[in-house]
This record gives C-alpha cells, sequence and structure tokens, in this order.
C-alpha cells in the first residue's frame, strides 16, 4: 500500500477507538485496528470500504504481544505514520465496592498498555525522523469524571503525563497539523 498514510489504533472495537478508525478510514489511510475482542474489530472492518480496515487483536497488557502486533502491521500494511493509543477500561467505583485487583486491571490496560505502545512506536519513529503519536489517556486530563467512582482513572492521566513530560526532550516533532481533512 505504498504511498498511503498507515494509523495503528488501540481500543478500536468500540467508542471513541471504533469511531475514530472508521472516520480516518473514509479519510484514505489505512487502519490497523487493535482490542482484545476480536469480534469487534470484524464487525469494524465488515463496517468499512473493503481494504481499508485490518483486524489485529490485541492484549495491550502484554508487552511481547504488543511488539509482534506491530511487527506485523508494519509487516502487512507498510510503516506506521500514526500510532492512537486509546485503549482502556473503567470500572465505576465506590466505597462499598473499593477493588485492587480491578485498580490493577485500569493501571495495567490503560497505563501499562500505552506505555507497551510507547515502547514500539517511539524507537521505529525516531530511527525514521517522523511520525505521529497520540495518546487518549492524555484527555481524561481535561474531563473531571466525578468522585469516588471515577478515582480509579483519576491516576491513569498523571502517570501518563508524567512519562511524556519525561520522553518530550527525546523526541523531535516532525510536522505539526490536523490529522483528518
Amino acid at each position: 500500500m505504498p504511498g498511503e498514510k498507515v494509523v495503528w489504533i488501540t481500543g478500536a472495537g468500540r467508542g471513541i477507538g471504533r469511531a475514530l478508525a472508521r472516520r480516518l478510514a473514509d479519510s484514505g489511510w489505512i487502519v490497523a485496528a487493535s482490542t482484545r475482542t476480536e469480534v469487534d474489530l470484524l464487525s469494524l472492518v465488515a463496517e468499512c470500504a473493503p481494504g481499508r480496515v485490518h483486524a489485529f487483536p490485541l492484549d495491550v497488557t502484554d508487552l511481547p504481544q504488543t511488539e509482534a502486533s506491530v511487527n506485523d502491521i508494519e509487516a502487512q500494511l507498510g510503516n506506521l505514520d500514526l500510532a492512537v493509543l486509546n485503549a482502556g477500561i473503567h470500572f465505576p467505583v465506590s466505597a462499598d465496592n473499593f477493588s485492587v485487583e480491578q485498580f490493577r486491571q485500569v493501571m495495567e490496560t490503560n497505563l501499562m498498555g500505552t506505555v507497551n505502545g510507547l515502547a514500539q512506536v517511539i524507537p521505529r519513529f525516531v530511527d525514521r525522523h517522523g511520525g505521529h503519536i497520540a495518546v487518549a489517556g492524555l484527555l481524561l486530563q481535561a474531563v473531571y469524571l466525578g468522585g469516588v467512582f471515577a478515582s480509579i482513572y483519576h491516576g491513569v492521566p498523571a502517570g501518563i503525563s508524567a512519562l511524556i513530560v519525561g520522553i518530550q526532550p527525546l523526541l523531535v516533532a516532525a510536522a505539526a497539523g490536523p490529522v483528518l481533512g
């Protein structure tokens, strides 16, 4: 698929990730869609024009699987131009049902899943002197999700923000501008 832009979207099975995958596919991008639930990916592929969206089932908490998936994406579709690290889960929490295990699952998926994705795309983009990364977890900083029911969520953007601030000096922006359009 020479000359076409390739995007990898995690959390592409539902919600924002799915809508973004459809929008980018409609805008001419080749979309590598990843999520844990294969049936969600297959229905996404079926909804889009043939050859625009490709399913790469993935559990972002599994680093070796994430590495293998990105290798497969680039082998099949070409070099990534954009990575949208959007995978995330949520459990409503109150004082009555606070769960360390649920907290751990959210951190593993929402924070470490992002780190696992960054670990795959940053070296590639640095070596190529180009590429863009969008981290959906940073959007949570702008949204107050409300009290103890979202308490697990609030640690994720803080961790991602600190990570981005730490690695930003290592990265050089190749170009600025809109992704869609």
